[in-house]
């Protein structure tokens, strides 16, 4: 399979937080004939001239449709969509799709102790169906799962990596845990590079970083800043809290019955972004191949100021 093999290109929820910025990036590399696949019941718009094509999700017949021509698929569904993925897959090898990249986009679930983790459950579904229908279809029909661990700029304007909007912050343990972070930016730069380079990275995930982190680095980072109002975080302690406490209640209600929800999703979602048996330690080892570049603590403030200034 060559580069030029790669040219008519569809994703999926392209006006989500991730999608729309993989989108614009396929757009603007030029490399591509970009088709959005777009629920039926959807408003959403999109600039003049975009093929838009509205689909029905849950049928395979009009995904199939909707397919026809198409050389790759670009998952970027959400929680909600991704266990519908399979129908997507179907629809993608009925149409003659040569590449399929599912809605991974976050922790290495390569790593054993990751995929076992509940919050991953569909994620691994989806992963193990592709493995089989690729090994059933030979060089017909590939893969590529994209690892990125962290999004960074989400991240932080969610206040899940670290809440900037606190009046103090909250870290984990030490505050001084390591973890491998990556722009929506630079994951967009990722898709455009493994729809570029088809042969390198077929049947395979490919791991993308832009940065090694600790809790402790973004405070200071914070503080360099002088930002009024964060006076706090240069004189008062972080709290602090332990990851295996709000596992082990997760845990226990999942075990208890309890129907799974944020609440005892997302601590799993920590311990596989701070835990280093939850990784194989292979982020950015396809930085290179994909184009996605290491950025420093400029960058990284940047970042901050904007959330802040949201």
């Amino acid at each position: 399979m060559s580069a030029t093999q790669i040219k008519n290109v569809a994703i999926t929820a392209a006006t989500g937080a991730l999608g729309s910025v993989v989108f614009k990036k396929l757009v603007a590399s030029g490399e591509f004939k970009v088709r959005v696949l777009s629920s039926s019941g959807s408003t959403s718009s999109f600039p003049a001239g975009t093929d838009v094509v509205k689909v029905d999700y849950s049928s395979l017949e009009s995904l199939t449709k909707a397919l026809e021509g198409q050389d790759a698929v670009v998952s970027a569904a959400g929680n909600e969509g991704i266990p519908g993925q399979k129908v997507l897959v179907d629809a993608a090898i009925a149409a003659g799709v040569k590449r399929f990249l599912p809605s991974e986009f976050g922790s290495d679930l390569a790593n054993p102790k990751a995929r076992a983790l509940p919050v991953f459950h569909f994620k691994v579904q989806v992963a193990e169906y592709l493995e089989a229908k690729a090994a059933e279809l030979k060089d017909k029909f590939t893969y590529t799962r994209v690892y990125n661990n962290a999004f960074l700029d989400w991240g932080l304007a969610a206040g899940f990596l670290l809440d900037l909007r606190a009046a103090k912050p909250r870290v984990w343990g030490s505050g001084d845990l390591p973890f491998a972070a990556t722009t929506l930016s630079s994951v967009g730069d990722a898709v455009v590079g493994v729809l570029k380079n088809p042969e390198q990275t077929a049947n395979r995930a490919v791991y993308i970083r832009n940065v090694v982190l600790t809790q402790n680095k973004l405070i200071a980072l914070v503080n360099e800043l002088n930002i009024p109002g964060k006076e706090a975080w240069k004189t008062e302690k972080p709290d602090s809290a332990e990851i295996a406490d709000i596992v082990g209640k997760a845990e226990a209600e999942l075990r208890a019955g309890a129907a799974p929800g944020p609440g005892n999703m997302v601590p799993f979602l920590f311990k596989a972004l701070f835990s280093p048996d939850h990784n194989q330690g292979k982020w950015g080892e396809d930085n290179e191949l994909l184009g996605v570049k290491e950025i420093g603590d400029e960058e990284i403030k940047a970042i901050i100021k904007g959330v802040l200034a949201k």
